[in-house]
């Protein structure tokens, strides 16, 4: 492109005094990093109606995110960006876009009803070789956007290059947001200008051409404004407009549009601070001459009077000589406030003590001269001070908003990358995300009424989109029973689904058998010691306590079978008792004999990576899965450690207790009875849903039927079921 040559994109945005909590206009153009000249610029204008604020604003990140990431990525991956089909990419970038949106509608993320959105999106390209910009585009609902064409006769005339289209796309049911484009070409000269129908209800289309065709871009852009900002106390939508024009730029050493942004919102930037800051400390140097210069001649003036030398003269002679110094105390007192605010000086305490003892004195004398210059020094010296202090603190002020800023647009692009990734089927990615949102989130600001607004706002997004991909489900279990033993509530921890039957036991010397038909507690025995842990298979209950004894339920009778070496987890399978020792990393087999077990077999001859030192679980198919107190699973086969996909659970686990497989489910449960949490995984690793048990007490344990339909969870001694 010729060096003269400059495409101006220019908005115009003023918002309504009176704000609808139902309505968002927002424009937005995109300037690419090095990546223009291939892929030119991204713009558009969205306006949405009748839709909550917090639901727009989503609608409108998801759309421009989404469109920029997908329309620039296939430019910087392309070998070849010159071969690139403008039209092409920009149609794939929009499917991708409408893909995201139909997603978030489909699973409740967002509602969009699509009557209500309107919309201009297109990306602009200059090209060089025929001194035109090429443009495409979609469109929607109630946008204009007209062409102020420079014809060869040097008159100007408007063409809208929407004509003929319909204002609403019919058949709207049908969800697809991005239906189709347009391709067209910006001749050098000409102007397009983009505007929300309140826009082109005030600003005919006569005016617009009028005020186009004489101005320059900026000219025009601050004659519109000003014509708009003196009716817009009288509606409640905005005016926003996008005005692109392809032209000659006269001023020398022209820069990338990329660049001439920056630099302008820099310069804006410097003029802004510095109307702000006050002039009287901008120029401390200036006046503080100054104050001494006046002073200096005031009291030479008055010492030229001076002239019989008597006794009362003397004195006055004394007084005026007093008088003369002041202009150097003067000036050392400046010096050494300036020295004070520029760090150069550190008063003592006993100083600013001493200062400030002495200034009633000036009050409680006789009034006279001394006394009034003294004064001005004093007030000068306060106006001084507080003009310095209220820069700094101006200044202060502005770093740390532009700082809070940051931390906003740095929690809300982790979080919109999280609804990206979630979107696409990445659930790690996407709570990856998470986390940082979440931590990002806890060094924001909460002093004042917004920052508290906008962070419960970030931090309900964030939960939103935690519970959507980890598909946590509230759970508001029934009553069962309460576990009654001899009129007494028994105080039992533990919970077995064993052959149809379930059970409760733990702490007390007492186990429960519980009729789920009848919701009642069908039998109790009575035992020795406390069991902690039930194991079963067939027709077989086993129960076995602290010290490795074991108990065996036959039928309504319960006897002592033999002992094992205590373990910190057990697990029945195929007439074995499968038991996990953490102290020696190992799982012991031990058979059942009929009278009682067999000694005990090492199980495990492979340990590989797998470390048993938090094991807290273990259940069996086939295979082995042991949980340890993370929540993650180590897998082994035939006595070998394999390799087991463990899915990231959030928030995370920290006290997960239990691990429930069969070889006839097709799903693992693991349950944290501290967060009051089920986790539900397949047999490969994927985390399918989470229960939460909030509206309980406590979840002191949990069993799942033997087809995999019912839960069970035990809470202050009673017994609630749920669906699964």
């Amino acid at each position: 492109m010729s060096e003269n040559i400059v495409l101006s994109i220019e908005t115009i945005h003023l918002e309504a005094d009176k704000k609808k909590n139902n309505y968002l206009c927002e424009s937005f153009k995109v300037f690419p990093e090095a990546k223009e000249k291939h892929g030119g610029f991204l713009f558009g204008l969205i306006e949405l109606q009748a839709t909550p604020s917090q639901e727009s604003e989503r609608i409108f990140d998801t759309i421009l995110n989404t469109l920029k990431e997908n329309y620039y990525q296939q430019i910087t991956s392309s070998p070849d960006p010159k071969k690139l089909n403008l039209e092409a990419i920009f149609e794939f970038a929009l499917n991708k876009t409408n893909q995201k949106l139909i997603e978030m509608i489909q699973i409740g993320q967002i509602k969009l009803v699509l009557d209500n959105l309107h919309y201009f999106i297109g990306v602009i390209k200059p090209d060089n070789t025929t001194s035109t910009c090429e443009v495409v585009f979609a469109n929607k609902g109630y946008i204009n956007a007209n062409l102020v064409h420079k014809t060869p006769k040097n008159n100007y005339k408007t063409l809208n290059i929407l004509a003929g289209q319909e204002k609403a796309i019919p058949n709207s049911n049908k969800i697809k947001v991005f239906s189709s484009i347009t391709a067209g070409v910006l001749p050098m000269n000409d102007t397009l200008i983009i505007s929300t129908e309140v826009f082109n209800n005030f600003l005919s289309t006569t005016q617009i051409q009028d005020v186009l065709s004489s101005n320059s871009i900026t000219q025009a852009i601050d004659y519109f404004k000003t014509l708009i900002k003196k009716v817009k106390d009288d509606t409640a939508t905005t005016f926003c407009a996008l005005i692109f024009q392809y032209h000659v730029d006269d001023t020398p050493a022209q820069q990338p549009i990329s660049q001439k942004s920056i630099n302008k919102l820099i310069n804006t930037t410097e003029q802004t601070e510095k109307l702000l800051t006050p002039s009287f400390a901008l120029n401390i140097k200036q006046n503080i001459v100054k104050s001494v210069s006046v002073i200096k001649n005031m009291v030479q003036k008055d010492s030229g009077k001076l002239r019989q030398p008597n006794s009362t003269e003397i004195k006055s002679r004394k007084l005026k000589s007093r008088i003369k110094n002041i202009p150097h105390l003067i000036s050392g007192i400046f010096k050494n406030i300036f020295s004070v605010f520029t760090g150069k000086k550190k008063p003592s305490l006993q100083s600013i003590k001493l200062f400030f003892m002495n200034i009633p004195k000036m009050f409680t004398r006789k009034p006279d001269k001394n006394t009034f210059i003294a004064i001005a020094i004093l007030v000068l010296i306060i106006t001084l001070s507080g003009s310095i202090f209220w820069a700094k603190q101006q200044k202060k002020q502005v770093a740390e908003q532009q700082v809070y800023e940051t931390q906003i647009n740095n929690v809300k692009t982790l979080i919109n990358e999280a609804e990206s990734s979630f979107i696409y089927k990445n659930k790690n990615k996407s709570i990856q995300k998470l986390r940082e949102a979440t931590k990002e989130l806890t060094y924001l600001p909460q002093s004042t009424t917004s920052q508290q607004s906008n962070y419960t706002r970030l931090e309900k997004q964030i939960t939103d989109i935690k519970n959507k991909v980890l598909n946590i489900e509230k759970i508001v279990p029934q009553l069962v029973t309460e576990i009654m033993i001899n009129e007494t509530l028994a105080n039992h921890s533990k919970l077995s689904f064993s052959n149809n039957k379930l059970f409760s036991y733990g702490k007390d010397l007492t186990i429960a058998e519980i009729n789920i038909g009848e919701n009642k507690v069908e039998q109790d025995y009575t035992v020795e010691s406390a069991p902690s842990f039930a194991v079963s298979n067939d027709d077989s209950t086993f129960f076995i306590d602290n010290g490795g004894k074991v108990y065996h339920l036959s039928g309504s009778q319960i006897s002592t079978v033999g002992t094992i070496d205590a373990p910190d987890a057990a697990y029945f399978y195929n007439s074995n008792i499968y038991a996990l020792y953490r102290g020696s990393g190992q799982i012991n087999k031990y058979r059942f004999t009929g009278t009682g077990f067999s000694a005990p077999v090492s199980w495990i001859q492979n340990m590989g990576t797998a470390n048993l030192a938090t094991a807290k679980s273990l259940t069996i198919d086939g295979s082995i899965y042991v949980l340890n107190a993370d929540g993650s699973i180590t897998k082994f086969y035939s006595g070998d450690h394999e390799n087991f996909t463990n899915p990231i659970i959030e928030p995370p686990m920290e006290s997960a207790s239990k691990i429930i497989t069969k070889t006839e489910l097709d799903s693992i449960f693991i349950f944290d009875n501290d967060s009051k949490r089920l986790a539900i995984l397949n047999k490969t690793g994927i985390l399918q849903k989470q229960l939460s048990f909030e509206s309980l007490p406590s979840t002191e344990d949990i069993a799942v039927s033997d087809d995999g339909k019912k839960g069970f969870v035990l809470s202050g001694g009673k017994v609630y079921q749920f669906d699964l």
